[in-house]
């Protein structure tokens, strides 16, 4: 079972990794999503270091997400490309004020088919 300290560290790891898009037409790329992993990643870091300072153990790894938060509830169109795949993050999350979808990125890759990156 989880305990909610990891819940809330990561949380906080994906606050601080969230960007609003403003059209309808969420394209989720390497150009969207690498300065938002960055965030994702140093937010990770603090919080494991001043867990770890405070001598408090984690269940397991805190995962890593991004979140597009689209201000509108209709017709929103979410186009995952490929090189998502290199953020590194453990999930890409998509939110409206009516809903939220998450994309592991095993699911991504399940998706997407056989990408050359070389």
């Amino acid at each position: 079972m989880v305990d909610h300290l990891t819940l809330f560290a990561e949380e906080a790891v994906s606050q601080a990794s969230r960007k609003t898009m403003t059209d309808s037409d969420m394209s989720v790329g390497l150009e969207t999503a690498y300065w938002l992993t960055v965030n994702a990643m140093s937010a990770r870091s603090a919080v494991s270091r001043a867990l770890a300072e405070n001598e408090i153990q984690l269940d397991r790894t805190i995962r890593t997400s991004v979140t597009f938060s689209a201000e509108q509830t209709q017709d929103v169109n979410i186009v995952l490309q490929p090189q998502t795949l290199l953020l590194g993050v453990d999930t890409i999350r998509v939110e409206t004020p009516e809903y939220g979808v998450l994309f592991p990125m095993d699911f991504i890759e399940a998706n997407a088919g056989y990408i050359d990156y070389e």
